[in-house]
Formats: structure tokens, sequence, C-alpha cells
């Protein structure tokens, strides 16, 4: 089954690739994530890595349902795309790649999910109640923090944030000392109402970012082709 989630940000393809790419500090940028732990670094610059997001079930009391998967991930610079594809558990093959694509006032970003499990049926059972809902919330904070980030100052913003570390980007932002800026990075005590963003992601079928207990994410070229 394949599915996509797309979002327009008026920020620069450049600025959300740098952004995104790093998904060690995924936890720091956004609220839904509670942790990345990076397994294993690969000679090719891919990396495995154990993510935990919450899958909203009531969000105007905070609450969710925490989703854990393990994948491997890699970006490709030049096409300005991010690659995952996970390893085990219940989305065990899914194939996941983000396109941040430049337009004429910024960027669209999509989000494709090829997921072909043995059991047919649980591949649109996974992104209705999965992938789509965690997803799109990951797709609203990025545009979130990407305009916040360029609005603060496009230039020397993307410089910081194109730095691997999560550190550059918050003190861009914070330096920037614009208020939505503040507001995209604000505490993580906040967690369970954060990470939302502005704007709604268009679905075409299905789509988006994130499985149930047990599956993973970020970067290199893959080592075999596998097919967030």
């Amino acid at each position: 089954m394949k599915s996509a989630i797309s979002i327009d940000v008026a920020a620069s393809a450049e600025m959300v690739f740098a952004l995104a790419r790093d998904v060690e500090r995924w936890p720091r940028l956004l609220a839904h994530y509670e942790d990345v732990r990076i397994l294993e670094r690969r000679s090719d610059g891919s990396v495995v890595a154990r993510m935990i997001a919450r899958r909203p079930v009531f969000g105007l009391l905070g609450i969710g349902l925490p989703v854990a998967w393990r994948s491997r991930t890699w970006s490709e610079p030049q096409a300005c795309r991010i690659r995952f594809v996970h390893h085990g558990g219940a989305t065990n093959g899914m194939d996941v790649t983000w396109r941040i694509e430049t337009t004429g006032e910024g960027c669209r970003v999509t989000i494709e999910h090829d997921f072909r499990p043995r059991f047919a049926p649980w591949a649109p059972f996974i992104d209705r109640f999965f992938t789509r809902p965690i997803a799109g919330r990951t797709l609203a904070a990025f545009k979130t923090i990407a305009e916040a980030v360029a609005g603060a100052g496009a230039a020397p913003a993307t410089a910081a944030v194109a730095g691997a570390g999560a550190a550059p980007a918050t003190a861009a932002v914070a330096g920037a000392g614009a208020a939505p800026a503040t507001a995209a990075f604000a505490s993580r005590s906040s967690r369970p109402t954060k990470g939302a963003g502005s704007g709604s992601p268009s679905v075409s079928s299905a789509g988006s970012a994130s499985p149930p207990v047990s599956s993973a994410d970020s970067e290199g070229p893959p080592a075999s082709k596998r097919s967030a």
C-alpha cells in the first residue's frame, strides 16, 4: 500500500531539509517525539535508530499513545530527500521517503509511505491509526519551526541550522529574537499539547511518518534497497 501526506511551508527547501535531516535532535524540536536513540552508525553514513513518538488520542486533553519503532535512515542532500526503512516490529519493511521540493512561495514537503505486509489488511489499519496521525503532526511542527526561523532572518538561521546539532538551530532561532520561533522551541514540559504547528497537511490516499509499537528512521545511502 502506498500513501502520501503533504504540507506547504513558507520557507526554503534547504532550510526544512537542514532542520529535519538529523533525527537525533527530533525530540528537542518536536513535542510529540519522546526519544530517538541511535543504535548503530554505519560506514555508508546511514544510522539505525529506535524512535518513540506519541500518537494523539485526545488532542484537547493532551493525551497520546506512545508508539515505538526502529528504522534505518539517511539523507540525500542533492535531491533534498530523507529516507527511512523500518526494521522489525509491526511496520517491518515500510519504506518512507521525505521529498522537499521548492515552490513559488517556499517549499512543499511530502512524506511517502510504501508498506506491503504479508497480511494486506494490516497496511490500511497502520496507515489510518498510526502512520498518518504521527506524520501529519510531524509535518505541521516542522512547518511552524521553519517559518519561525525564516521570519527571524533566513540567511543566518539557515547557516546555523545546517550545522548538524540541535543546539545551533535552537540558538539561531533564539538569537533572532522572534516570538513565533520561541514558541516553536518552547519547553518540552508542554509536550502533549505542542508540536502540531500551523497549517493542516493534505493527505493523498493514506500517508504519514510513524507506526505502532515497534518499528524506525535517519541518514546515509542504503546498503540495500528496501522500501517513514
